[in-house]
């Protein structure tokens, strides 16, 4: 996963390298390659906001200073890629998971810096980030959203809504959402409500419940410091994916939740095996 990471910034910059940053473009959300045929920049942040949060989550957990150094490094530059998708919903779930990793470590003063973000993100951040961000809070001589990309969700969001209220419990089966073009309402909470009512949302919560709470576990009974820590990450990535979700599907694609599943079985090997030591050691005890 780690080599996947750094092979997709090094792809995401040999496609951007020509453009300017100083202001924002939507030819700049255009990337190509792993996810072009799922959407693009969106899913590209999807990624990096998910996956970069179990590397911080596990930075000076090897053994190697080689490996925490490279970590470190991958981290950074997986956020920078992030900061320049231009994806508002992967810089909310990133920020997400960022603020329960923070709270889990007890790091309460950063929590203070996020908080306080929204007050000198302008000058910290890239300019064309600048100009991206501020367009979710431009609105016309109408009222309504400048953004075409925010009012034309708004417009799916209210769509989706009133097909929930039609069929609240049950749905209206798959692949049952229309609005113009789309087949989804670019929030996948919204698309599972609308397909399979009340009954069909509650499973898909409870995935979302399942994991956070078995990589919780983990975090609380790993044998090692590093299963802790990786029980940690996943939950925030778990919450990452939660938020990320809310902003389009972020669940449907392999390219996107393959690592999650398989990460979440490794979970599940990590808390057997600290199961095991648990009962050999009350054994030799007995």
């Amino acid at each position: 996963m780690f080599v996947a990471n750094i092979y997709m910034d090094i792809y995401f910059w040999r496609w951007v390298r020509w453009m300017n940053f100083d202001n924002f473009a939507d030819k700049m959300k255009t990337v190509n390659g792993t996810f072009g045929d799922v959407g693009g920049c969106n899913e590209w942040a999807a990624f990096f906001s998910t996956y970069t949060l179990l590397i911080i989550a596990l930075l000076n957990k090897f053994k190697r200073k080689s490996i925490n150094i490279s970590l470190k490094i991958l981290a950074i530059a997986n956020i920078i890629v992030l900061l320049f998708t231009f994806s508002r919903g992967g810089y909310a779930a990133l920020i997400a998971g960022i603020t329960y990793l923070l709270i889990k470590a007890r790091k309460y003063a950063y929590i203070l810096l996020l908080l306080a973000l929204p007050l000198c993100y302008t000058v910290v951040l890239p300019e064309a980030v600048v100009e991206r961000i501020q367009m979710s809070f431009e609105k016309n001589d109408l009222g309504v959203a400048a953004d075409q990309d925010i009012e034309s969700r708004v417009f799916m969001w209210k769509e989706a809504v009133s097909m929930i209220k039609k069929a609240p419990v049950f749905g209206h089966g798959l692949l049952s959402f229309r609005y113009s073009h789309w087949r989804n309402p670019h929030n996948q909470h919204l698309n599972i409500f609308v397909q399979g009512g009340l009954i069909g949302y509650l499973f898909f919560i409870w995935l979302f419940i399942a994991s956070f709470r078995d990589s919780n576990h983990l975090a609380q009974t790993g044998k090692n410091e590093f299963s802790r820590s990786f029980g940690v990450g996943m939950c925030a990535m778990t919450v990452s994916l939660f938020i990320g979700n809310l902003f389009g599907d972020r669940w449907s694609y392999y390219v996107l939740t393959g690592y999650y599943w398989i990460l979440n079985g490794i979970v599940l090997v990590l808390i057997n095996q600290s199961a095991s030591s648990t009962s050999e050691s009350e054994s030799l005890t007995l």
